[in-house]
């Protein structure tokens, strides 16, 4: 419904825009090229209006779904009894695991990065680095095979 509202807000911005265009083009007093120079700032004032809009719009949905994502991690760990720190360290080394799969490394070094978090317990730093892949990286799913 929000898409809506901002949809129409959209268009009557670039009807409005375009008026002011056509209205500097009129065939009134040519000698006054500051009506047809007054239009075009102001549609350009518009667009960089809409966009401005568009570009917050998405940047503020793209937050939203790195915050869900990591509250579905963050869940993730909590049902594996996998936690530990606080939440911005388990997203940060969750990051962490994903850069290095995607430099290259395998799942197991990945997972021996992580095993002083759990006591050196392998079996909680498979699960970490499972659940890592799962939510940040699902395209290095492949390398989970260890």
């Amino acid at each position: 419904m929000e898409e809506e509202g901002g949809m129409k807000k959209l268009v009557f911005a670039a009807i409005a825009a375009g008026a002011l265009v056509l209205a500097g083009c009129s065939d009134s007093d040519s000698s006054s090229p500051s009506s047809a120079d007054t239009a075009s700032q102001s549609a350009s004032r518009a667009a960089d209006s809409i966009g401005g809009a568009a570009s917050s719009a998405a940047n503020a949905v793209g937050d939203a779904a790195s915050a869900a994502r990591d509250s579905a991690f963050i869940g993730a760990l909590g049902v594996g009894n996998l936690k530990f720190g606080d939440d911005s360290d388990m997203t940060s080394e969750a990051r962490d695991v994903c850069s290095s799969l995607n430099d290259g490394k395998s799942a197991a070094d990945a997972g021996n990065d992580v095993k002083d978090k759990y006591n050196g317990d392998e079996s909680k730093a498979k699960g970490f680095v499972r659940a890592a892949v799962t939510a940040y990286c699902p395209t290095e799913v492949g390398k989970l095979i260890y």
